[in-house]
């Protein structure tokens, strides 16, 4: 059995703030931290999500305010309609937010069940709902397949309430 290597969220501010202005090709202002700071919490520190808001933010000419707005208010997928580049298999590419989100986190696998699941708990927005209340809207009788998302990372939970991943709200 092969070691694995453990992979975590980059959780240091200032390596988030570093990144992000590596994609958005600016350093960034003092009085840009506090909606760079915003943008953060709306993706709960999520990198690639960081990255594209990054990049987006560069490509359409948006100021960070706006950015830090329009994520608040709209999510980061409809940010703006410009494509921004990436790369892939050492080639550049050129695509929307929405569609380079869709492409990571595809849907086409997941059992109808879990699709309604997910659906469901969307109504429910970032902070979540208890889990037994949701069981109980649902008609839950068992955990497996909140559980199964959940390792799948297309949700969170703890003892008491469950949410969408930020990155799929």
């Amino acid at each position: 059995v092969k070691d694995l290597l453990p992979v975590e969220a980059i959780r240091e501010r200032e390596k988030l703030y570093e990144m992000f202005e590596f994609y958005a090709g600016k350093t960034l202002a003092p009085h840009e931290y506090p909606d760079v700071d915003r943008i953060i919490e709306n993706v709960a520190g999520h990198s690639l999500v960081l990255q594209l808001i990054a990049a987006q933010t560069a490509r359409s000419g948006l100021t960070l305010s706006e950015t830090a707005d329009l994520v608040e208010v709209h999510g980061f997928t409809d940010l703006a309609p410009e494509k921004i580049s990436f790369e892939k298999d050492q080639q550049i590419h050129s695509a929307r937010i929405r569609n380079i989100i869709n492409a990571i986190f595809s849907a086409e696998q997941i059992s109808a069940t879990k699709k309604t699941l997910l659906k469901l708990l969307a109504l429910f927005g970032a902070t979540g709902v208890e889990i037994t209340l949701f069981s109980q809207i649902s008609g839950l009788n068992c955990r497996d397949a909140l559980n199964e998302l959940a390792d799948e990372s297309w949700i969170h939970l703890n003892e008491e309430r469950l949410w969408l991943h930020p990155v799929i709200r």
